[in-house]
């Protein structure tokens, strides 16, 4: 779940900073999400199991944020639940894991050369 964006702000040597919305992607410079572990029966927990009062927060990069859900999913007890569509959305991007991540690798490479 994203929880927050960020942009870079104020020209070349400018901070980044918080913004509430954006209509472009590419201009953000970091998305704050929440992480959730699959769990059996098409489940996804919000902590970790030997955890479970951990939550797992990251700052992800606009390149590797691959979609949205269509549907807002179902809160189960701190758990999601899936759309029957973007259920089958993420098991198509689940199986297709290793060109992911080749792709991500290879954008992260020419940014880099840039």
């Amino acid at each position: 779940i994203v929880i927050a964006l960020y942009e870079k702000v104020g020209g070349k040597s400018g901070a980044h900073g918080y913004v509430d919305s954006s209509t472009n992607l590419c201009a953000l410079s970091y998305i704050g999400v929440q992480h959730y572990l699959l769990w059996p029966g098409g489940l996804f927990r919000a902590a970790h199991p030997k955890f479970p009062m951990a939550l797992m927060f990251a700052q992800i990069t606009p390149q590797t944020f691959l979609t949205t859900l269509v549907e807002t999913p179902a809160f189960l007890g701190g758990n999601l639940k899936l759309s029957s569509k973007d259920w089958e959305t993420y098991q198509q991007l689940a199986s297709n894991f290793p060109d992911v991540c080749a792709f991500l690798k290879s954008i992260a490479i020419k940014r880099s050369a840039q």
